[in-house]
């Protein structure tokens, strides 16, 4: 901990900012930091975050393989306008806002109770969505349920930046987290499918709550935090609690939750809209993935509608796109090794990677 005078302290939260103690790592080797977890720690916390991504994500497809059964049950026509394609429309529509609301509160209250609280309020919506009485109610419940989904998925991928110093320690698990992201997305009409062909399509939503109740349990008992700065904090919680005037610089240094909220809300945008860079690669990547949920809703449409192949039948169209996805991680694993031998030929930097190695 490190002393700090009165005339070099911003706005702080302590009521006497004389002698205030920083409270940060004990060295570089601190067992605390989860930079320093033994291997197995983390690819254990890593390996049920994955799961939990690929999991949650499948509840925005799996229900695609039902629509007709959907549509017959509560009396929706694809006549005039494709409304059988709200569930999956009024789902992402949900992560886009709670991603921008929900992720800045993992500053302050870090990633594994804002983690387990999303896990659970996603299972409390996947209820309704099974025991749905009107198709109003199913397009309202999705809204929310994707939005957790996405808080979700990102916080899986935060967890592996907690947990993941270097960039060369990041490939494998951040390679990983893409395939879980897009693998549940191209898997839901996959394992939907033989389940919707025995059963009903509520079904689809009573065996992800097993799914989801499960994986809750399991999230509890293994995911800790990995946010350092929430780690920190809780020190010099204790520190305080013995009377010593101590607090973390990110604490020393922090914005009202107001503000964070609208840094949060303005920064995507003002990046899209000012670095070309941002621009076209979040263009391909909305044009990827608007045609992942494009395909999953059209496949099963178009083969089972036109050419009367069975739900399970079209599922293995979908297979084909999750193979490809398994076949693009290792390829990307090539791509990474290839980054970073480029360090070798870096003559303005030597030792480190050229960026365009990547092309």
């Amino acid at each position: 901990m490190v002393a700090v005078e009165d005339e070099e302290m911003p706005s702080t939260p302590c009521s006497d900012c004389s002698n205030v103690s920083v409270v940060d790592w004990d060295g570089p080797k601190d067992p605390q930091n989860p930079f320093n977890w033994p291997t197995s720690r983390k690819w254990l916390m890593t390996i049920t975050a994955l799961i939990t991504t690929f999991v949650a994500l499948m509840n925005g497809t799996i229900i695609t393989v039902a629509h007709e059964a959907i549509n017959d049950e509560f009396n929706v026509s694809d006549a005039t306008f494709p409304n059988s394609y709200w569930p999956v429309a009024s789902w992402t529509m949900g992560g886009v806002f709670f991603c921008l609301l929900i992720l800045p509160l993992m500053e302050d209250f870090g990633t594994r109770i804002t983690f387990l609280l999303t896990n659970f309020i996603f299972l409390i919506f996947i209820i309704p969505q099974a025991v749905a009485q009107n198709f109003a109610t199913l397009i309202i419940v999705r809204f929310f349920a994707g939005g957790c989904v996405a808080v979700l998925g990102n916080g899986s991928a935060s967890i592996i930046g907690n947990l993941f110093e270097t960039e060369m320690a990041r490939t494998k698990p951040v390679a990983l987290w893409i395939v879980a992201y897009l693998g549940g997305s191209s898997a839901g009409p996959l394992i939907g499918a033989p389940i919707f062909a025995h059963l009903s399509w509520r079904w689809l939503s009573y065996l992800q709550l097993i799914w989801v109740g499960a994986l809750l349990l399991v999230n509890i008992v293994i995911l800790k935090e990995t946010r350092g700065s929430v780690i920190l904090k809780r020190r010099a919680r204790k520190l305080r609690d013995k009377g010593e005037n101590a607090y973390t610089q990110h604490e020393l240094q922090a914005e009202p939750l107001r503000q964070v909220l609208l840094t949060s809300i303005r920064r995507p945008f003002k990046l899209l809209f000012t670095e070309y860079v941002v621009f076209f690669s979040t263009l391909w990547s909305a044009f990827t993935v608007g045609t992942l949920y494009l395909f999953t809703q059209s496949v099963e449409q178009v083969f089972v509608g036109l050419y009367n192949w069975t739900p399970v039948q079209a599922g293995y169209v979908q297979a084909a796109v999750f193979i490809g996805e398994v076949c693009g991680w290792f390829f990307s694993l090539i791509s990474a090794r290839l980054y970073f031998n480029s360090s070798k030929r870096n003559k303005e930097i030597p030792g480190t990677p050229i960026p365009e190695a990547r092309l």
